[in-house]
């Protein structure tokens, strides 16, 4: 990298300033930015896509619809806080074109709302058994219709239950989503008993259906074969109460927040269409920035605390300023990412340059250091 001709012109005034008297020359070394830029994601949202008809009447002429799980495709940005903000952890920073999550959320209520509903059509079947024994053969028919459909019902739940686990192990176990965790594992407590649920309506309404065949007259065997239907009709409501908390979590999830506090240093543009996990924004500490150089035990010895230095780099456009803040106490490996200006070195002692100036997180960097001898006064 090139250096400025103003170095020496800063070096001297740290020198002065430092009580250290200055050499006719200065040691060169090369480093990196310390601070590392914090990555803001766009969501990645699972969509289960599932069609519950608590058993009932399916959405198709050909049978029950299938549950679907796949990745939120694109989302379009619509909103994000300008390059340069201040920004706090949980800050928003980003929203995201949510109208086919709203839309989700509106299909899941409604289709929580059809399962329940599905409670009061049994108990108005139950209602006729006991006001027609005509209803006997009826009634028969309905529960081994019922009893199919409960049948084909149980690997829907099942499979339910799997994407449940599937999305709460693809949510990070951190704080901010610790929320939507507990809710997620309260669904899949509900799912998991709604399914010992459905195994016991589904044992009695096989019992009820055989004392039917036994004498259909028997409207107490046919009130119990209907009440083990309810069972099943009502252990499918935790599934809907499921899918709309899954609907509505996704569609938090289009509200971006800031996962640690800094300064906004880049952020996409309006307008764009991301893929999940693309990079949103990226956030860099407000702390003062440092650098790191790794130079020979020899030269270490000839730097002062509180040295100015001079910064140098390809992509600033102007001489930058620094102090050296740290001197380490011994000679280590410099870390195979760590540019060095020696390639012969070895062992080397790290110095940490404090910087006047903001610096880009992880650039690399040059630095030229006044050589100083300590006062004996």
């Amino acid at each position: 990298m090139m250096k400025s001709q103003g170095a020496a012109t800063l070096l001297a005034l740290g020198l002065a300033v430092s009580g250290c008297s200055s050499a006719t020359t200065s040691i060169e070394a090369s480093g990196r930015v310390d601070t590392d830029a914090v990555v803001v994601a766009a969501p990645r949202i699972v969509v289960p896509g599932t069609d519950l008809n608590a058993g009932f009447a399916p959405v198709t002429g050909q049978g029950q619809s299938p549950v679907r799980a796949s990745v939120a495709p694109q989302l379009r940005l619509i909103w994000v806080k300008p390059v340069g903000t201040q920004v706090a952890t949980g800050d928003l920073v980003a929203r995201f074109d949510a109208a086919a999550l709203r839309a989700g959320v509106v299909k899941a209520r409604a289709e929580r709302a059809m399962a329940r509903a599905q409670v009061g059509v049994i108990d108005d079947n139950l209602a006729t058994v006991a006001d027609n024994r005509a209803n006997a053969l009826d009634t028969q028919a309905m529960i081994r219709d019922k009893l199919a459909q409960a049948k084909k019902m149980r690997p829907v739940l099942v499979k339910n239950l799997r994407e449940l686990k599937a999305t709460l192990a693809s949510i990070p176990d951190i704080p901010q989503t610790a929320e939507q965790r507990a809710k997620l594992k309260a669904a899949i407590a509900k799912l998991s008993a709604a399914l010992r649920q459905l195994d016991a309506g589904v044992a009695k309404a096989k019992s009820g259906l055989a004392k039917l065949s036994d004498g259909l007259g028997k409207l107490t065997d046919a009130k119990d074969s209907l009440d083990g239907v309810r069972d099943t009709v009502v252990a499918q409501a935790p599934a809907a109460d499921a899918a709309l908390t899954l609907a509505r979590w996704q569609l938090g999830q289009a509200r971006v927040t800031a996962p640690e506090a800094g300064i906004l240093e880049s952020a996409a543009n309006p307008g764009e269409v991301l893929a999940p996990g693309a990079t949103v924004a990226t956030i860099r500490s407000s702390g003062p920035a440092t650098a790191t150089v790794w130079i020979s035990p020899e030269n270490s010895a000839r730097v002062c605390l509180g040295d100015k230095v001079a910064l140098t780099a390809d992509w600033a456009q102007r001489e930058l300023a620094g102090s050296v803040s740290a001197i380490g106490a011994r000679a280590d490996y410099p870390p195979t990412r760590q540019t060095t200006t020696d390639i012969h070195l070895t062992r080397a002692v790290p110095i940490t340059i404090t910087a006047d100036q903001t610096l880009p997180a992880g650039a690399p960097i040059d630095v030229a250091l006044g050589i100083c001898t300590r006062s004996t006064s």
